[in-house]
């Protein structure tokens, strides 16, 4: 196989930066394409993104705040199942953290996610649990909670 000799005159190292040089500069949107897309990408990313928590109107807080309280401290204890317990317990908290900030995404995600865990409890477990009439009574508690933050959380699930 033939190589062909390197020349290394200052003359040819001047050239072939020269070349690259000006090939970059004629293709700068190849050159730079992946730091383009990326900007783009991150830029999309953080417009859909929530800057801030939207704030709840204290007088709508407050009054769902009871509600929110009498379901942690006197209805979620005595249910059944440990872990459905658990859980509600730690989201009513959640919710009722959320609404005394004032944040209402938190609010309608603690909302949400109790919710559906005592759906789910009620459907699974409604023929055999003795504790219907507290879940359905967290579950108003809920729905009034919902209406507050505008979740979309409705109480004919419980039926």
């Amino acid at each position: 196989m033939f190589v062909r000799p390197v020349s290394r005159s200052p003359r040819h190292v001047l050239d072939t930066i020269r070349v690259v040089l000006s090939s970059l500069v004629a293709r700068p949107v190849r050159a730079f394409r992946p730091v383009v897309v990326a900007l783009v990408l991150s830029t999309a990313a953080c417009a859909d993104s929530i800057t801030a928590p939207i704030l709840l109107d204290p007088a709508v807080a407050d009054r769902v705040l009871d509600a929110v309280v009498d379901a942690r401290v006197r209805l979620a204890p005595v249910l059944e199942n440990v872990g459905v317990r658990q859980r509600v317990i730690f989201d009513l908290q959640g919710l009722e953290d959320a609404l005394t900030s004032r944040d209402a995404q938190r609010a309608r995600y603690h909302t949400r996610l109790a919710a559906n865990i005592l759906v789910d409890y009620r459907i699974g477990l409604g023929s055999v649990a003795q504790d219907g009439p507290d879940v359905t009574a967290i579950g108003l508690a809920l729905h009034a909670a919902a209406k507050a933050v505008g979740s979309d959380f409705d109480v004919s699930a419980f039926k």
